[in-house]
Formats: C-alpha cells, sequence, structure tokens
C-alpha cells in the first residue's frame, strides 16, 4: 500500500510530468510557427542556414552531455540536460526532414541520430545498473564520439547548399530566434520554479524520513531501561521499563533523568569531543547500582543510554571479596587476609616498633567433634571467635590489635606497638578470657588454648618466619601438655629439626631393626593368675638411645608412618605369641592398640591376613581401639568392629573415661571389655573425683556384661579399692612393669601370682 504522502507525491509528479510535456509541445509549436514565419519572411534559406547550424550545436552538445554523466553520474541532471537536448535534435532533425526531404544525406542523417539516442540510452542503463561497468561507458562514449562526428559532416553538407542564401534572409532569421530565446526562457523559468517545488518537498520528505529512522531506532521493547538525550542532556524518549523502574524508585512518571547519573551532561561532551560512538560506566543511585552504555548516534546528532541494573551482581561481588578475605564460619578475616595485614604492618613499622604474631590452638578440639558432632564445634569455635575479638577490644587502645581464624581450631592475633612483655601479658589476657566454660548441647566445656607467639623483628624478618616462629611456640606448648602462652625461642626450631629427623629415621626403624616389642602382663583379679599381655613398642635409636613411645608414635602419627609400624606390631606380637604356644607355655591373650589411621585403612583385611600368616588362634588376639577413635564415626567405626568379631578376635575400648562416649554407641559396640585410663587410677586412692569415675566406669561396664580392666596400678590402695569396686583385671607396675619378649617369658613360665592378701 502507498501511504497517503507517497499518493500526492506521485500525482503532483505526474501533473508535472503533463504541464512540461504541454510546455515542450508548445515550445514546439511556437518552434514551427518561427520556422515558417522565418521561411516565409526570409524565403527560407537563412532559416535552413539556421536550423543546420542548430542541430549541428545540438549534436555537438550531446557529446559533452554524455561525458559529463560519465564523469559524476548524476542521473537527475543529466536526464534534464539530455531531454532538452533531445528536443533541440528532434526539432532540428524534423525541419531537415521537411526542408530537404529529397536530399539523399537525409537518412543517414536519420539512422545517426537513432543511433546517437539508443548509445544515450544505454549509456543510462549503465549507470542505472550497479555495480556500474566503466569498460563498456567507456565504448559507448567512443561511438557517441564518431557518430557525432559524421552526423557534424553531414550537416555541414547542407549548410553549405544554402549558404547563398544565407545573407538575405539573417534578418527574418534574428526575428525568429528572439522569438525562440523568449520561448526557451519560459520553459526554463517553469522548470526552475517546479524544481525549487520539489526540491523543498524533498527536502521535507528527507526530514520525516530522518525523524521515522531515529524512532525506529529506539529500542521501545527492551527488557532494561533506555534513554534518549539531546547533546544537552534532556531526556525526550524513555521506554516501557525505564518508566517501570522510574516510578519504583522516584514516583516520577513521565520521562525523566532520574535514572540517569547527575554528571550525565560532561559525560555526554567527553564523548563527543573524544570521537567515540561508544561509552560505559557505572553509578549509583540510593542503593541501586547502575551499568550505562551511551551510544552516540552522529546522524542525528542525539544519544542512547542503555542501563542495567546490576545491583544483585555488585552485592554477589562484594559477598566473594568479603568471603575471600574472610572465614565464612565466624566472619573473623581469615589466613589470607593475616597474611596481608601482617606484611602491611610489617612493611610499615620497618624502622624498628614491634609486631607480635599469635597463634592460638584449641587444646583437644578434636574430642568436641567426635563426640559432639560438629555442630557442636562450630558452636564452640563461634563462641570463642566472639570472645577473641572482645578481649582484643579490651586491651590498651593505643595498640593495633586484630583478630584472625586460620582454619579448624586455629585462631590468630596482629598486635602492633607492644614489646615482648606486654605482648606475653596479652597472649594471657586472651587465654584467661577465653577458658571460660561454654554451654553445648546441656555439656559445659572447659576451652584451653594453647598460645605461641613470635614479634618482628626479634623473631623474624617476614611474615612466612615469624608464623613458622610462632607455630613452633605453639607446638611447644602443646607438647608440655598445653593451656599456656609461650614465646619463641631459637632452640625451638632446632628441637623441630630433631623431630624432623627423627621421624625420617622413624620411616626405617622397622627395616634397621631398630624397634622392638615389650609386654606389659595383664591379671585377673579372682585368683591374680596373668591372663594376658599388651605389647607395647619401644625404639632403640642407634644415636638417640631408647626414645620414648609418647614422642615417637606422635611423630608416626604425624608423620604417616604408623600405619607401617601399626603392621609390624601386629605381625610381631601375633608371631611371638604362637611361638609360645609352640613351646607349650600356658596360651594368654595379646593385646595390640590400634591407632586411628590403621582403623580406617583396611583393618579386618590386615587381621585377617596376619592371622592366616602367623597361624595364631584368633581368640589369643585382642585389639585395643581408643575411646576417641570409636567415636569419631561411630557408625562407620560399628561396621568395622563388627567385621573384626567375625574374625573371632577380642576387642577392648581403650582409655575409657577420657572421651565423650555416647552410651546409645557404647552398647552397639561389639566390644568385650573397657579399659579404664590409667589417669583416673593413678590419683583414685586420694581424689573422690577419680575414685567416683572408676567405680561408675566398673559399674556401666559389667550393667553391659563386659569385662573392666584397670591400667596404670602401681599402689596397694589401687588394688584394694579396684577389687572392691570389683574390677577384673588390672595392668600396671604393681604386678610388673612392660617387660622384653625374654623377660616376658621367663615370668610365663614361672606362673607367678599376684598377692591378693588385704
Amino acid at each position: 500500500m502507498i501511504d497517503s504522502g507517497h499518493r500526492w507525491l506521485f500525482v503532483i509528479y505526474l501533473a508535472v510530468l503533463g504541464l512540461v510535456s504541454t510546455l515542450s509541445y508548445y515550445v514546439y509549436v511556437q518552434g514551427q510557427e518561427v520556422r515558417d514565419a522565418t521561411l516565409s519572411l526570409a524565403h527560407q534559406d537563412l532559416a535552413r542556414l539556421r536550423n543546420i547550424a542548430g542541430l549541428k550545436e545540438a549534436v555537438l552538445a550531446r557529446e559533452p552531455i554524455l561525458y559529463r554523466y560519465y564523469a559524476d553520474t548524476n542521473r537527475a541532471e543529466f536526464r534534464r540536460a539530455y531531454s532538452d537536448n533531445v528536443r533541440r535534435v528532434s526539432a532540428g532533425m524534423a525541419w531537415i526532414e521537411t526542408a530537404f526531404a529529397a536530399d539523399p544525406n537525409l537518412r543517414q542523417l536519420q539512422q545517426e541520430q537513432q543511433t546517437l539516442s539508443d548509445l544515450a540510452a544505454r549509456l543510462d542503463k549503465v549507470f542505472t545498473r550497479a555495480p556500474f561497468d566503466w569498460d563498456e561507458a567507456r565504448l559507448v562514449l567512443a561511438d557517441v564520439a564518431s557518430v557525432s562526428a559524421s552526423m557534424n559532416a553531414r550537416l555541414d553538407q547542407l549548410a553549405h547548399n544554402v549558404e547563398e542564401s544565407f545573407a538575405q534572409r539573417g534578418l527574418s532569421v534574428a526575428k525568429a530566434t528572439e522569438e525562440m530565446f523568449y520561448a526557451v526562457v519560459s520553459v526554463s523559468l517553469l522548470i526552475f520554479v517546479l524544481a525549487l517545488f520539489f526540491g523543498h518537498y524533498g527536502y521535507q520528505h528527507l526530514l520525516d524520513a530522518r525523524v521515522q529512522r531515529s524512532l525506529a531506532l529506539f529500542p521501545e521493547r527492551d527488557p532494561n531501561p533506555v534513554y534518549r538525550i539531546n547533546r544537552a542532556g534532556v531526556v525526550s524518549l524513555a521506554n516501557p521499563a525505564a518508566l517501570r523502574i522510574q516510578a519504583m524508585l522516584t514516583a516520577e512518571k513521565g520521562p525523566s533523568g532520574s535514572l540517569l547519573p547527575s554528571d550525565l551532561p560532561e559525560r555526554l561532551s567527553a564523548l563527543r569531543a573524544q570521537n567515540k560512538s561508544l561509552a560505559q560506566f557505572e553509578y549509583t543511585i540510593g542503593e541501586q547500582t547502575f551499568s550505562c552504555t551511551l551510544q552516540y548516534l552522529e546522524d542525528f546528532d542525539n544519544f542512547h543510554a542503555y542501563l542495567l541494573d546490576i545491583s544483585a551482581r555488585k552485592e554477589a561481588e562484594r559477598q566473594n571479596e568479603f568471603l575471600a578475605y574472610h572465614d565464612p564460619l565466624t566472619g573473623l578475616p581469615n589466613r589470607r587476609r593475616f597474611q596481608e595485614d601482617a606484611t602491611q604492618l610489617i612493611t610499615k613499622r620497618a624502622t624498628g616498633k614491634t609486631v607480635t604474631v599469635l597463634l592460638l590452638n584449641i587444646d583437644r578440639f578434636r574430642l568436641v567433634n567426635q563426640s559432639l558432632g560438629h555442630l557442636a564445634g562450630d558452636h564452640v569455635i563461634n563462641a570463642l571467635a566472639a570472645r577473641l575479638e572482645q578481649a582484643l577490644v579490651e586491651i590498651d587502645g593505643r595498640l593495633h590489635t586484630t583478630a584472625y581464624r586460620l582454619d579448624g581450631d586455629r585462631f590468630a592475633a596482629l598486635v602492633a606497638g607492644a614489646d615482648e612483655a606486654m605482648s606475653v601479658r596479652i597472649g594471657e589476657h586472651l587465654r584467661q578470657a577465653l577458658r571460660e566454660a561454654i554451654e553445648v548441647e546441656g555439656h559445659a566445656l572447659l576451652p584451653t588454648l594453647s598460645i605461641g607467639l613470635a614479634c618482628y623483628p626479634e623473631h623474624g624478618e617476614d611474615f612466612a618466619q615469624l608464623l613458622k616462629n610462632a607455630e613452633s611456640a605453639m607446638r611447644r606448648v602443646k607438647e608440655n601438655g598445653g593451656d599456656g602462652v609461650r614465646v619463641y625461642h631459637p632452640e625451638m626450631n632446632a628441637h623441630a629439626l630433631e623431630r624432623f629427623e627423627l621421624a625420617q629415621d622413624l620411616r626405617l626403624a622397622a627395616v634397621r631393626n631398630e624397634l622392638e616389642l615389650y609386654y606389659q602382663p595383664k591379671v585377673e583379679l579372682r585368683e591374680g593368675r596373668m591372663t594376658g599381655m599388651e605389647a607395647l613398642v619401644r625404639w632403640n635409636h642407634p644415636t638417640h638411645g631408647q626414645v620414648s613411645p609418647i614422642e615417637f608414635i606422635s611423630l608416626a602419627e604425624e608423620a604417616g608412618g604408623i600405619i607401617d609400624i601399626g603392621e609390624w606390631i601386629l605381625r610381631t606380637a601375633c608371631v611371638q605369641n604362637k611361638a609360645w604356644q609352640n613351646e607349650g607355655l600356658p596360651p594368654v591373650v595379646v593385646a595390640v592398640n590400634v591407632s586411628a589411621r590403621q582403623f580406617n585403612t583396611g583393618l579386618p583385611e590386615l587381621v585377617k591376613h596376619t592371622l592366616s600368616v602367623t597361624g595364631l588362634d584368633s581368640r589369643w588376639l585382642e585389639l585395643e581401639i581408643t575411646e576417641s577413635v570409636a567415636m569419631d564415626s561411630a557408625e562407620s567405626a560399628i561396621e568395622i568392629m563388627q567385621h573384626l568379631r567375625t574374625l573371632g578376635v577380642k576387642l577392648a575400648i581403650d582409655d575409657f573415661g577420657t572421651g565423650f562416649s555416647s552410651l546409645a554407641y557404647l552398647k552397639r559396640f561389639p566390644i568385650q571389655a573397657l579399659k579404664i585410663d590409667q589417669s583416673f587410677v593413678r590419683q583414685m586412692d586420694k581424689n573422690k573425683t577419680d575414685r567416683a569415675l572408676v567405680r561408675g566406669i566398673v559399674e556401666l561396664g559389667h550393667s553391659l556384661s563386659l569385662d573392666v580392666i584397670a591400667e596404670g596400678v602401681e599402689e596397694l590402695p589401687h588394688l584394694t579399692l579396684l577389687r572392691e569396686f570389683g574390677c577384673n583385671t588390672i595392668q600396671g607396675y604393681l604386678y610388673s612393669q612392660p617387660l622384653t619378649s625374654a623377660a616376658f617369658e621367663s615370668l610365663l613360665r614361672s606362673d607367678r601370682r599376684l598377692s591378693l592378701a588385704a
């Protein structure tokens, strides 16, 4: 469908075309009348010469018109000039045809004139079809030049024929020419007026098309806010998304710049000055953050502003930034922030002022997770984190202090501006502040901390060295039982190096035959007869002598060699027990301690293989599993114990009373004995609490149909109380210390019994 504007344009075009055609016809008629009058007045000779000259001029003018069209390809100008030329040539040819109807050159002139018209049409076709075929255009122009030259030669011949009568009719021709001039001027004026009209109309049409195109470029349906802005920064258009969000945030209903940044005019000017079409930036209005893309539309001299609400993304980035530098459980700064803050403080205080690194470790925190679960452990961590922050706030405000959580059960603190003595006092203050009871699931937990500290520049020149030395100090506290504060001293590194070297030697101890098993008897209290023994490993180091099991067992657990040592102990104990039985000695049960790592690493398969290889009957093997190991993952522990019981070995819970056993799990464990930890036994004759605990454990064991074994029995009062409580079996120096295999064999042969006399 043609719209109304284009329909009227088409009507006007037809009217103008008709008018021009009418005027052209009128000029043609007038030309004929002038020609007749000139012929009449000048006896036709001067008119003939004039017309021949005019025709020759028109023919000569056609070639430049075509060359000009070739040069600028301006079809409108070509059409105008060519139409005028065609009119003149046509008029001249018409006159020639009348005046020289019998001339032999007339037919050739007509053919050449038609050839020129065809060539002009051919050239016009070349330039109305894209891309332009310039080679063809040049061939056309060459033909035009040739044909034009031929026509001019023929016209010259005609002119020669009438030159004799030319002078006689000059006045008549001049008059006729004047009349023709006025006619042509009239037509030209009309064409000029019409050109002005169509130029104005065309300009208005371009303006309207420009506006329409500008509106078409505006993304009305974009789901995000979009504005059109003029060069002064005034909003002229806003899409529905912009109006909707604008109304929500500012209560404004019409297009306005309330969602745009306040410095928008400056940004628009900068974009134009930099000759760029795009610019992107972010800004905040209230609590909302927007990303804005400015687009400069040079053709329309205005801008589009595309907005995107990135508030949620920015909040996520802020959250990620927080999590990158903070512990997600406590909200305290994490290890990464600790390192950066410490490094920055050290750099700022390179002149010599003290920076103290305190490393805090919760003693025996693993037992909380094992017994009460990780949620309870998280509760303890959060409570200690809050206390740590509060305790640091209570310190001298002139000091720079910050608390951190590093991982698991480790915290840290930075103190700037305190000397070593003050740093120790701060450590003691933190230790005391954090040791108050914490209520967790009905339990009152009394946390203690091992705190090590190192000071810059005395104990290290950079963060890594300070942290390493503070950890050495903290480990020394833990080695001494925990619950203390220790300043780093250089010999601690020597101690750490010694432990490292021992750990390396321990890996080869079994291969070098440096490990040895000692056996400590177990005696039942009904007849005082020895019924079993516990295999205890000793390490005979070639340079350090006999290393304490307390020291090298912990080393083996840290260094990862505990599994190999555990396998060696199990195999050696079974081999020895089977050897004694083969010699006819009274059979006894040998008890072997199982580490946490060994318990959770294919223990049933190892035991089955060992019994098969050594030939020991499974009833003469007992495995002692610590309370903490059994409770670490109770369901998994039950499954492992059941597999062991199917092999026929006995199971006992070792160090009972030191952990947080659940009675619900304890009655499900497929065990045969409870072993009371020696820490309760040794003081029970002097400490009422220990005495009550031992009595309670014995009664608990008997209620579960379990044998109860007390270790660490060294004095007669211990024996008396244990017999009074109904304890089944004892182990300790009162009967015998741990013995070498040879000494134990002698004891076994002697069948010595414990004196049970009161």
